[in-house]
Parts: structure tokens; sequence; C-alpha cells
């Protein structure tokens, strides 16, 4: 079967060894077509549902984009053990997670492991490909089961230490594991995949990482009641298996492979940012990169840096935390004098980066908060006067977004700055885009209209009326806070 697609979405194409990316078939018609053959083959018949987008439809059927995130991953392997005629393997679910075991499996307490990250639109790829040499090497492994899954391990708000982690691989031993990571970064060369923070690359640019950490571990009753994997010291002591978001290994793992040279300890260096910015500190950290205060050597300045690290926040269209952060650079530049001011748009380490002005002020929530005072019945506020001061700057400043033509689609009180001089500017403006384009969902709870929260996953842009509704949740915020 092929589905017929809009030439500016980006979708994968399915053959007979899983995922291809980017290999479309261009029609004489201007449009695409995916072959979902494939699809048909490992999920043992045709496809339920609608999989044609229709006649002059310009985004991807959300039927179709909702089919692709629950594709089953584990008919993949399910379907090379039965080419390979593996027998006695065992593919058994836990949550989110399929875990593979060979008849052969040796259980082991803890060790150095294997993970191998890919995106929404690699893993089926990556884990065809991962699989046959992990089948072949009769080792366990376990992965995400769907699309979806792997999408919540890319995501932006993914857990530091756990994201990118798509698939686990369990050696027999560290020379197993030293065979299979050469292999396994040989088979998945040249597919997408985030970093994983946790844990420390095989190679530059590989998909495949290691560490050390709890295999079946030591099931330990802490203080809190509840069960933990512990690691088992030389000594005998258990010590948690700590997940970090950098590689911090025990002090008494012996490393499997040469480690680079450990600079010593010294004064903490200062980061230069495209020979111009001099980071300060961090403002917070997500799993798509950090935000932090950084002085502009070209001003002496005080300026912010939003970091965008490749493949985190990846979707199933293709684009990623980069995409966004170039699509907010360019939002700003349209919103010149509603909030902070470009500075540059840079790559360096292989992340991409967006210095912009700093906004001096205080983020409105707090603003209100500080200012609150107590009416009768217990019910915290702000004086009228003040109350209808912010309330036309708020109205103001979205009248001036909607000039540009653009719908704000996340207007809320954390979203703007109160200046000194009780001026408000939009901050993050990420989300701001013009009616009818292609959007993902993304909104804040208790701020989004009725229609964003319908909206398919991905589909047009709404009409500026949905911030109508942002407008009057944010005034009742502002004027009339919770009881205490």
């Amino acid at each position: 079967m092929l589905i017929e697609l809009a030439t500016d979405t980006l979708a994968p194409q399915w053959n007979e060894r899983g995922l291809s990316i980017g290999l479309l078939q261009p029609f004489t018609s201007g449009r695409l077509a995916l072959d979902t053959s494939w699809f048909e083959r490992i999920n043992e018949g045709p496809s339920k549902g609608p999989l044609s987008v229709g006649a002059g439809a310009e985004f991807l059927e959300p039927d179709l984009l909702r089919q692709c995130s629950q594709i089953a991953l584990d008919r993949i392997v399910e379907a090379l053990l039965r080419q390979r005629g593996a027998h006695g393997w065992r593919v058994h679910p836990e949550g989110p997670w399929r875990h593979v075991t060979p008849p052969s499996a040796v259980s082991r307490e803890q060790g150095w492991k294997l993970h191998v990250s890919a995106t929404p639109l690699s893993a089926p790829a990556v884990l065809e490909r991962c699989a046959t040499v992990l089948i072949t090497s009769d080792c366990a492994f376990k992965f995400a089961a769907t699309l979806e899954h792997v999408e919540a391990l890319t995501s932006t708000r993914c857990d530091r230490a756990q994201g990118g982690k798509f698939i686990t691989v369990y050696p027999r031993d560290d020379d197993s594991l030293r065979v299979l990571a050469e292999r396994l970064h040989a088979a998945t060369l040249g597919l997408s995949g985030p970093g994983i923070l946790s844990d420390r690359r095989y190679q530059p640019n590989s998909l495949v990482h290691y560490r050390f950490g709890a295999f079946s571990g030591v099931r330990t009753l802490t203080a809190d009641g509840v069960y933990e994997s512990r690691l088992r010291a030389p000594d005998g002591t258990l010590v948690r298996d700590a997940r970090q978001a950098w590689f911090a290994p025990p002090a008494w793992a012996t490393p499997p492979f040469d480690e680079p040279g450990t600079p010593l300890a010294g004064a903490p260096q200062a980061v230069l940012l495209q020979d111009r910015f001099i980071v300060r500190g961090a403002i917070r950290h997500s799993n798509r990169g950090g935000v932090y205060r950084a002085t502009d050597q070209a001003s002496g300045a005080e300026v912010i840096v939003k970091q965008a690290r490749p493949h985190t926040g990846a979707e199933l269209t293709g684009e990623d935390a980069r995409d966004a952060l170039r699509h907010e650079a360019e939002m700003l530049d349209v919103l010149t004098g509603l909030g902070p001011e470009p500075l540059a748009l840079f790559e360096q380490g292989g992340d991409l980066f967006l210095a912009e002005t700093l906004v001096a002020g205080q983020v409105l929530r707090d603003w209100v908060a500080d200012r609150l005072f107590m009416h009768p019945g217990e019910v915290a506020a702000l004086d009228l006067e003040t109350a209808l001061e912010m309330a036309q700057r708020l109205t103001e400043l979205l009248s001036a977004i909607h000039e540009h033509g653009l719908v704000c689609r996340d207007f809320n009180p954390n979203n703007v700055i109160v200046t000194q001089d009780r001026q408000l500017r939009l901050v993050d403006p990420e989300l701001v885009a013009r009616p009818g384009t292609r959007v993902y969902r993304y909104y804040t709870p208790g701020y989004a209209a009725p229609e964003q929260l319908r909206a398919p996953k991905v589909g047009p842009c709404p009409g500026q009326q949905v911030d109508l509704f942002s407008l009057g949740a944010t005034l009742f915020v502002t004027v009339h806070q919770l009881r205490r």
C-alpha cells in the first residue's frame, strides 16, 4: 500500500529491512508516497484505519501518525527470531519495555552495560540492526516497545539521566561487551540518535554508549519502604546505583575501554561560546540542554544563552529541539520590541545555541504574588487599580503579537515578564506560529482553549481566537489568586 503525503511532510518509508530515513518516492503530482508493506508484514496483516491523507489534504492524517507512534516494535524482534530459527528465546513485557532473553542467558548482578540511542524515525532500523547482532551473539537485551515511548525517551521533558536509552544490552562479560560495542557501532553507523548524558560514547558520534550499573542488582528495602537494586562494592557493602546526568561510574569499577585523560583538578574554567559569550552559570537544565546566564564580550551586557542538543525532542516528522530553537529565534526577530532581542544563533560542539538579550524583571506570576493582599472572605488579589493596569497591559501585549499575524498558543503568567517600569514582555516564544502552518500540539494546562486540547498531535495552527481563552485565564490568575 502506498500513502500519499504532502511534500512539506517529512515521513519515513518502510521496507523489508525496517525504516529507511528520508527515502520517499516522488509523484508527478508533487506529493510523496509512503510504502506501508513493511508495516503490514510485521503486523501480520493490513494496517487498520484510514491511511490516506486524501486529495488536497495539507497535513499528515492524524490517525496515520497515531498508528506510526503505536507500532509494536517487538514484532521486529519476533520476526528476526523466526527467520533465524532461534528457539528458546523469550520476549516478555515489563511496562513500556520488552526484554529479550536467550536460553543460554547468564544472570549477572552488575557490570558494564551498553545503551543504544535512537529517534522515533531511526528506531525501527536501529532495532533491526542491533537485534540481528545481539541474536547472533546470544546476548540478552531490552528495548522500548513503541515509537511513542521512543518519543518520550528523546523528549525535552525526559529525565536527563534516562534520556535516549532505547536499547539496553546485558553482555556476559567485559570481553563480550567490547566485541558487541564495535559490532553495534558498525551496524548503526550513520543512523540518528541523541547522546546519552549518563553514559560515555563508545566512539565520537556513535549511537553506542556504556555505563556501569545493576543487571539484577541486590534487591534492598530502603528506609522509605521501597525496594531498590543496589550495587555490591568490592568490600561487600551495598551502594546506590546512582543514575546521574553525567558519566559517574563507581571509583572501583575498571573501565572496559581506554578512557580519555582526566584533567587535573583546579579552579573552574569559564566556558566561552562562539568566542563571544562567557557562561557565568546555569538557570536550568533539561534533556534538551541548558539555559545559561552569560556575558556578551562585545557589549559587556548580561545575556541569556539557550542550548539545543541534537536529536532531543525528536518527532516522527524528523524535527527536533534544534528546529524549535531556530523557530524561536525567528519569532524573536519578528516580535522585536515585545520580548528579548536575538543576538546570535550558532553551533558549537555539535549543539545549537541561541543568545538573546536579558529582559530584566520578574515573571508575572511572581510579580502578582508579591503584591497580593487579603480581601474579605480570605481571597488574595491585587488592588483594583493595579489589576486594571495589568489587564490593559496584557491585552495590549497580546494585541501587538496578533498584529504581526501570529498566534501565541502559550500565553500564560510564566511567559510574561514585568519590567521595573511595569512594561510587559513575552519570553520563550517557541510556540508562536502563523495560523494554518504545521505545529505540534503543545500547551500549558489551564491556559489552553478547548480546540487546542482536541487538536491532533500534528496539525494546522489554530486561529488567534485560542489566545483569547489564554488571555482570560491569565487575567483571572492576575486579578484573583486562589483562596489560602
